[in-house]
């Protein structure tokens, strides 16, 4: 059985799943799910109960995870301490090409670093999972703003050569006003 999940870019937003195991992510309950072919889903979000008791506490008082590797008395036989990955031991520094090594289920696996995938990290990923590609939903919006963009712009263009060039509604405008100031010879006998 192949998981193909790849969980390396979902943020932290730990969760409790219903196998009392608390989760980083609710994606990392699907992959559990998928590696021990058994229904796991999401409880509630936030650590799972059991696991806060398992959480000791700095000097500061705010809580910190335990180290699996130096602790005794816990049982690692999944390679997961209350739904978190282990560390991998320094001889396996080399097996993530782009990324770090983590112990999941007794297995070596790489979160990869921003940018690559693969088992061992070693492909870049493509070039749209890189930038921003707004989908079809949100489409709509995107070209709303360039048509507001274009018109803005061309606005601008509009004011800025109305300013250098004198606009021709002010030269209309100037001209009429000449013209009223030159009175024809029969106009001025009738005024007088």
């Amino acid at each position: 059985c192949i998981c193909n999940i790849d969980c390396s870019g979902h943020n932290e937003n730990p969760v409790c799943a219903t196998d009392g195991n608390s989760y980083n992510n609710p994606c990392l309950v699907r992959e559990a799910s998928c590696m021990k072919q058994e229904q796991i889903d999401v409880q509630h979000l936030g650590r799972c109960a059991a696991d806060k008791e398992k959480v000791g506490k700095k000097d500061d008082s705010s809580p910190f995870k335990v180290n699996v590797l130096e602790t005794t008395g816990v049982d690692h036989g999944d390679g997961f301490y209350a739904g978190m990955p282990i560390p991998c031991a320094e001889s396996y520094n080399a097996f993530c090409v782009h990324g770090k090594c983590e112990i999941k289920y007794n297995m070596a696996t790489c979160r990869c670093d921003a940018g690559y995938k693969g088992t061992k990290c070693e492909d870049p990923q493509d070039f749209n999972i890189l930038y921003v590609v707004p989908s079809g939903q949100k489409l709509h919006y995107v070209l709303i703003a360039a048509i507001i963009g274009a018109v803005q712009i061309a606005i601008i263009v509009a004011v800025v050569m109305c300013i250098t060039r004198k606009c021709p509604k002010n030269n209309r405008g100037r001209r009429q006003k000449q013209n009223l100031g030159h009175f024809s010879s029969d106009t001025n006998s009738r005024m007088v």
